[in-house]
């Protein structure tokens, strides 16, 4: 896939430019459905607004049950602003989809109006297939400039953020607020179903639409098409597909917008109970002992068989392993034996075929795959990504470089943690393999999440580099569960438990003395890889 990322020289664009570009855009979006455009940037703001008034009214409900008054009213008064206004953010994604096409089809519009207006030498200028082809790559970007707002998080943002007093006031109701977010998730998801289904329909008319748009500004038709006088039939042709699959998408955007209202009725519902529920609960005395029990953090899998799509064979085959919380257990086993996949499995990356997969606690998952990402970007967001919420986080990201020894490899550069990397930007640096292996275990340990998973971790680091990873591992990562997978037998003889896995099946299981006095598979394999090394 090509994108046009600018220009090849970096240019300043001051406040003027930007503002002249989106005013052009939003000219643009008046053009194409000024109807739709005012709603959504109505809609947005009345979002805005609706955030601050919900953080009002859900301390007037805490205040109630603090002052033991009764916050029935308040609670309802809460929950009707918020299903208010999670219904204006569902609308105005729905128009912001909508718009979005409108959008897509007035810049093609002028586009297919210069392609066919011109005389038949401007197809000789190379300077025109330049600005055409620009013109081409930019249709969908109209909306993008129009609206910086998508998907879900706008749609909640009132509710999550009014929620922030009372999971501050109540700590154990922190697990209802997946409650309060599962009629959301679930009509998202319907959505997304529903989009893909659409955009599935439309394919075979979208091709020919594509066709003959291209029929209409091409090189090598456009003889053609004017000594036929062939363009206004064919552009009336692509027209009507076009207008075809706009009335399609009205279609689908009025039925998602019911099942929205749905969803944010049902959510209210559950807010304005929980809130009447946390005054009842503050009354108690025994609200805060209870706030207090911790939960542990356990992974288990449970006769787990798992084939990918394509598979001929199960990767996986009645596959069960337990990581008890803050132990380091370790899959070993040859190629092909299912290490990465049954890591894959219990990072929740993809479902079980058959068994079960169970979290006792947070499910929040740090990976460090063999085959990790290598990200073009400055040396410092490649770290951050890690927890994109703490992006910003400065001094976090040093000190997990510091961790990973990412921080002596930074040393080296010109620009330190703000060198760019990748070698497709200008000034872009590249790395060897140990140190992009540094910097994806910094990204993970700067994810810091309670289960953690290192697939080969150190597969392109010396020995050294190695065992002095591998000898620390424990107060690098120490109170979490650690998932680890090497062919280095060395590395894992420290583990709680190891795990040997064969054609996808565990074989043996137990500590690294129990596994050598069992004298099976895994003995026989440590005993041959430390000939090998001997040698």
């Amino acid at each position: 896939m090509f994108v046009m990322i600018g220009p090849q020289e970096p240019e300043r664009r001051s406040v003027r430019e930007l503002a002249r570009l989106v005013g052009l855009a939003l000219k643009l979006a008046w053009r194409a459905g000024p109807r739709e455009l005012v709603l959504a940037l109505s809609l947005q703001a009345v979002q805005a607004l609706g955030f601050v008034a919900l953080l009002l009214l859900g301390r007037g409900v805490v205040e109630a049950a603090l002052a033991d008054r009764s916050v029935v009213a308040s609670a309802a008064g809460f929950a009707a602003a918020s299903a208010a206004i999670a219904f204006a953010g569902s609308v105005a994604r729905e128009q912001q989809q909508l718009l979005g096409e409108l959008c897509e089809r007035e810049a093609q519009a002028r586009v297919l109006d210069v392609a066919t207006r011109v005389s038949l030498s401007a197809f000789d200028d190379p300077g025109f297939h330049d600005r055409l082809q620009r013109a081409q790559r930019g249709l969908l970007r109209t909306s993008q400039i129009v609206f910086s707002l998508t998907g879900m998080g706008s749609a909640l943002a009132g509710i999550l953020g009014a929620l922030v007093a009372l999971l501050a006031l109540q700590p154990l109701l922190a697990p209802l607020s997946l409650l309060v977010l599962a009629p959301a998730a679930l009509a998202t998801s319907r959505r997304g179903r529903a989009y893909y289904r659409f955009a599935w329909r439309q394919t075979e008319r979208d091709r020919q639409r594509f066709y003959l748009s291209y029929l209409l500004s091409d090189r090598s038709s456009a003889p053609e098409m004017r000594a036929f006088e062939l363009a206004g039939f064919l552009r009336a042709r692509h027209d009507e597909l076009r207008d075809a699959r706009i009335a399609e998408l009205r279609g689908v955007v009025r039925r998602q917008l019911a099942w929205s209202l749905g969803a944010d009725l049902l959510t209210a519902i559950i807010v304005g109970a929980t809130l009447i529920g946390v005054a009842a609960m503050t009354s108690g005395d025994d609200l805060a002992g209870a706030a207090a029990i911790g939960v542990a953090v356990r992974v288990e899998a449970r006769e787990v068989t798992f084939t990918y799509p394509a598979g001929h064979r199960p990767a996986l085959r009645d596959v069960s392993v337990v990581l008890e919380p803050g132990e380091v257990v370790a899959l070993v086993g040859a190629n092909g034996s299912g290490k990465t996949t049954l890591a894959k499995l219990l990072a929740g990356l993809y479902d079980p075929d058959a068994g079960e997969i169970r979290w006792n606690g947070a499910a929040a998952t740090a990976v460090a795959f063999q085959d990790f990402e290598r990200y073009w970007m400055p040396m410092r967001d490649n770290i951050g990504v890690g927890r994109h919420e703490r992006f910003l986080d400065d001094e976090g990201v040093r000190a997990a470089a510091a961790r990973s020894g990412s921080d002596v490899d930074a040393a080296t550069l010109n620009a330190g943690l703000a060198t760019m990397l990748g070698p497709i930007f200008a000034g872009g640096t590249d790395l060897s393999g140990g140190q992009w292996q540094r910097i994806a275990l910094a990204r993970l340990f700067f994810r810091d999440a309670p289960f953690v998973i290192l697939d080969e971790p150190t597969a392109a680091l010396d020995a050294k580099a190695e065992h002095a990873l591998f000898a620390s591992i424990r107060d690098l990562l120490a109170g979490r569960s650690v998932l680890l997978i090497s062919h280095r037998f060395s590395s894992v003889r420290e583990a709680d438990r190891i795990y040997v896995l064969e054609e996808g099946a565990v074989v043996e299981h137990g500590t690294h003395e129990e596994l050598i006095e069992l004298g099976g598979r895994y003995a026989e394999m440590f005993t041959l890889q430390a000939a090998a090394y001997r040698d």
